[in-house]
């Protein structure tokens, strides 16, 4: 039956697929959006990840310490290995730093 002309009168069963149709385009958009920022997401926790610093041994775990005490023992074992490597401010303002570098020295010296 081909559609109808001008402002004649709709077949029910038309009129449900055309509603129906944008309920489904609509819902494709909306699936496709939420697709598109979980993915940007999931790059932007990959990248942040990226960006740690890879000065600490990876033999070492320190997962249950503080991040300024893990931060100071990546630097204390780097300056092992060569040259300096310390935050003087954070040194002597910030108690765990200070702790993980004199740690990260003295451990990474007897390797």
């Amino acid at each position: 039956m081909p559609p109808p002309s001008g402002g004649g009168i709709v077949s029910p069963l038309l009129a449900t697929r055309t509603v129906e149709g944008a309920r489904n385009a609509q819902g494709e958009m909306q699936m496709t959006s939420m697709t598109r920022h979980v993915l940007l997401l999931a790059i932007g926790l990959l990248g942040a990840c990226g960006t740690q610093s890879t000065k600490q041994p990876a033999n070492v775990n320190l997962s249950g310490f503080p991040p300024a005490f893990r931060e100071g023992y990546s630097d204390g074992c780097a300056s092992a290995r060569g040259p300096r490597t310390r935050s003087e401010a954070r040194f002597k303002s910030d108690q765990q730093y200070a702790s993980g570098w004199r740690d990260g020295l003295d451990i990474c010296k007897r390797r």
